[in-house]
């Protein structure tokens, strides 16, 4: 540990195995090196709590017009990665169950069109 600080010690057991510099209380790590300010706008790959999860998709989904906004602010957003993420898979989810549901829709009328033409006679 030549020319470092002393206090620095590094934790190999931190995220996937990059080593995490423990200096004075706070985590400067080597991706921040001297120019760390504090605050949790400097680290953008903190982790999420549970109930963020459960908080953020009640924004989302709970509040029509509004939580879509934040989905999309959200999901472009890269001053939290787990935040951006999960906007992001939610808005993936969001896509799949659309086109699902205009497939099942379409399914759905054609069967109902069939129907419509075998109670009438003209099938």
């Amino acid at each position: 540990m030549d020319g470092q600080n002393p206090n620095m010690q590094p934790n190999y057991g931190g995220n996937y195995g990059a080593p995490q510099y423990n200096n004075g209380g706070y985590n400067a790590g080597p991706m921040y090196g001297n120019n760390y300010q504090g605050g949790y706008a400097q680290n953008p790959s903190r982790l999420m709590k549970p109930l963020a999860y459960v908080g953020y998709a009640l924004l989302y989904f709970g509040i029509p017009l509004v939580g879509f906004i934040f989905l999309i602010v959200h999901a472009l957003d890269d001053t939290y990665l787990n935040r951006r993420n999960f906007a992001r898979s939610y808005l993936w989810m969001m896509l799949i169950s659309l086109i699902i549901s205009i497939v099942l829709f379409i399914i759905g009328l054609i069967i109902g069109l069939i129907a419509a033409a075998a109670a009438n006679g003209n099938y």
